[in-house]
């Protein structure tokens, strides 16, 4: 994966690098997905330090923001942890509508019971249905 960082209005780190790198690296390895580009910024300025992440791969494509106001790494701790739940939910997603496990919404609706056409209706029932709905009101 090729990781690409830029630093605004600070110095470069080189334990910053490694520390964000190894994070993402984590993130990806543990959920079994691969990026082919990452490009990371971090800034510090009056409110807080910022970490940025913009992921690339195939079928994949994230961007992120988190500020923190004590430090980048905890900046960087933020990220990884919305990475990996952002990507989680994505992949239990694709795999429940891969199996035909998730419902959409419209669907549900359209698997929902009809009303049965009037032809249907024993007279019966409707006789039924009324007398247990006058025997319920007072």
């Amino acid at each position: 994966m090729e990781i690409r960082m830029h630093f605004r209005h600070m110095d470069s780190s080189l334990a910053l690098y490694a520390y964000a790198e190894r994070k993402i690296a984590n993130v990806l390895e543990k959920l079994g997905l691969s990026a082919s580009r990452a490009h990371l910024t971090f800034s510090a300025d009056d409110t807080g330090h910022l970490a940025a992440l913009q992921l690339f791969g195939r079928d994949l494509g994230v961007s992120l923001t988190c500020r923190d106001g004590s430090s980048l790494f905890a900046a960087v701790d933020a990220l990884a942890d919305k990475l990996a739940h952002r990507l989680a939910r994505r992949k239990d997603r694709r795999l429940a509508a891969r199996h035909d496990e998730a419902v959409p919404a419209r669907a549900k609706l359209a698997l929902a019971p009809a009303v049965p056409p009037l032809e249907m209706i024993d007279a019966g029932d409707i006789v039924a249905f009324e007398r247990a709905r006058r025997e319920g009101q007072p």
